[in-house]
């Protein structure tokens, strides 16, 4: 009896022990971490999300307890913000994208999209756009602008020669003739880029559609004729100097490498259009999406060359717009935006993040490996991080991780620096799906963890669903392109009009070096 007291006694006190010392050791371990749970308080605190306040969700983040809360952050401060956002295939960062552009659009913020690879893309015209339409954004329907350069059976505004009001036809043309030198090949230098810079100039000061180089290449003196009207003089004395001392067989082999990035009946439709989309509409409301994905095979010259001046185009839009009072902020975001990156693209971008901000807009950059973005400039990837205000970073391969922790390793109590860092590369290298840091800059906390909104695809699908198929087509190709018309059949030979042109002089005879 006494006996069986004594072990009930030992019982509870080995229990009373065994809880005492559970309370210790998370004292203890509290201590040990005080100022990372103090930094992970604060980051909650900063930013927990109260009911009915206008908030972007960015995720849900867990609090000490083991509890979990929402996080985000106001529309105004994320529309003035650049922001990134880097992580691996399969790890959720398309998805939160489109989760935080369906919030933006929600709330009429205008936004644009250049996705080089069509998967954001698709999912915000067939599922995201037509969910938003059918539960009541009704103005959206007129406010929907899609340019598909490869798009069989719609032709988008694109027409890239068309001038830009309050834009100098010299740097229209230059962005034009390098985007096409890099597109054609590398190795044919300042003497090709000389050749295509005239011609670009001039097609964009008479508004001509840019298939006209091949015909000018073929015949140079159409291209005489026309630029003897020209208002530069630099066209007009190298149409009557210069071109009739270029050697023929290398204006030939010139054309044939245009021909080859213009073959596509698409592209050349595209750059024909009447006109091309307007950067100050798309800044003033509604979506616009440039999707360059998916090109035939053999047509990524193509899909490259026709992306750049019409980034150009939106980069000088930007630059050029006219903030007033009743502005809108708009947010600008660049899917895989490293397969968008040549030498004009790459200043572009460099200017555009010191200047987009007091534009009233938010520059948003999507990618997958930051040594992608490294290959093409290393001084754009400090740039970048540098003028980014806030970073999701999910799942990445170790090499990325280490880049992507550089800055932000905040170490506890008894850690180095490279133990730090260590750690966090480790993390970011295993985060499970949708899981993500974010890096909010001008904080103090440093970076924190979240998991991303869920997108609920079926649930958009079946509201996309309910809008007439007419209704749900028009959404998929926007309101500007035009319906492409069926290929007129190739004239009889004895139709064929006689082009013949005037002999060339002795003079123009004359042979100068090799373009390239």
């Amino acid at each position: 009896m006494v006996e069986r007291a004594a072990g009930r006694l030992r019982q509870l006190l080995r229990g009373f022990e065994r809880e005492v010392a559970r309370e210790w050791h998370v004292r203890s371990e509290r201590q040990r971490h005080a100022s990372a749970h103090a930094r992970r308080e604060k980051f909650l605190r900063h930013l927990a999300v109260e009911a009915g306040e206008e908030r972007v969700l960015l995720g849900r983040g867990q609090r000490l307890d083991g509890s979990w809360q929402w996080c985000g952050l106001p529309v105004s401060r994320l529309c003035s913000t650049h922001v990134g956002l880097s992580g691996g295939t399969g790890s959720g960062k398309s998805f939160m994208a489109a989760a935080l552009l369906y919030q933006l659009i929600l709330r009429g913020i205008p936004v644009i999209v250049f996705d080089m690879k069509s998967e954001l893309a698709a999912l915000l015209l067939e599922d995201l756009l037509p969910a938003l339409i059918a539960r009541g954004q009704t103005d959206l329907v007129d406010n929907i602008r899609v340019v598909r350069p490869f798009d069989p059976n719609w032709v988008p505004l694109a027409r890239i020669t068309e001038p830009e009001p309050g834009i100098s036809p010299q740097i229209q043309s230059m962005n034009i003739a390098q985007a096409l030198c890099e597109a054609v090949g590398d190795g044919l230098g300042v003497r090709m880029l000389r050749a295509i810079l005239p011609m670009a100039g001039l097609a964009v000061e008479k508004n001509l559609p840019l298939p006209v180089l091949t015909d000018w290449l073929r015949q140079p003196q159409a291209f005489a004729r026309t630029a003897a009207g020209s208002s530069d003089p630099t066209i007009r004395a190298y149409a009557l100097h210069d071109l009739p001392r270029e050697n023929r067989s290398s204006l030939d082999a010139l054309r044939s490498r245009v021909e080859l990035v213009l073959h596509l009946s698409q592209v050349r439709g595209a750059l024909s259009a009447p006109r091309c989309l307007s950067t100050a509409e798309s800044l003033g409301c509604g979506v616009t999406i440039y999707d360059f994905g998916s090109p035939p095979g053999g047509a990524e010259r193509a899909m490259k060359f026709v992306a750049g001046p019409l980034f150009g185009r939106v980069g000088r839009g930007i630059l050029s717009r006219e903030v007033r009072d009743d502005s809108p902020p708009a947010v600008v975001l660049f899917e895989e935006f490293q397969e968008l990156l040549g030498s004009y693209q790459t200043e572009m971008f460099k200017r555009l993040l010191a200047l987009a901000r007091f534009k009233r807009v938010s520059l948003w950059f999507s990618n997958q490996q930051p040594a992608q973005i490294a290959e093409a400039d290393r001084t754009l990837l400090r740039i970048l991080r540098t003028n980014l205000g806030a970073e999701c970073i999910f799942r990445s391969s170790v090499e990325d991780a280490r880049t992507l922790s550089e800055g932000i390793s905040t170490r506890g109590p008894e850690e180095t620096l490279s133990q730090a860092r260590a750690r966090l590369v480790e993390e970011i290298a295993t985060l499970p799906r949708r899981s993500f840091y974010f890096w909010l800059h001008e904080a103090t906390f440093g970076p924190q963890r979240l998991i991303s909104p869920r997108v609920n695809l079926g649930a958009l699908r079946a509201s996309a669903a309910s809008l007439p198929p007419e209704l749900r087509e028009r959404v998929r190709i926007g309101t500007t392109s035009i319906r492409r018309s069926p290929v007129a059949p190739l004239p009889e030979p004895d139709a064929v009009p006689d082009e013949r042109v005037a002999p060339l002089s002795p003079q123009q005879r004359r042979r100068a070096p090799r373009l390239g």
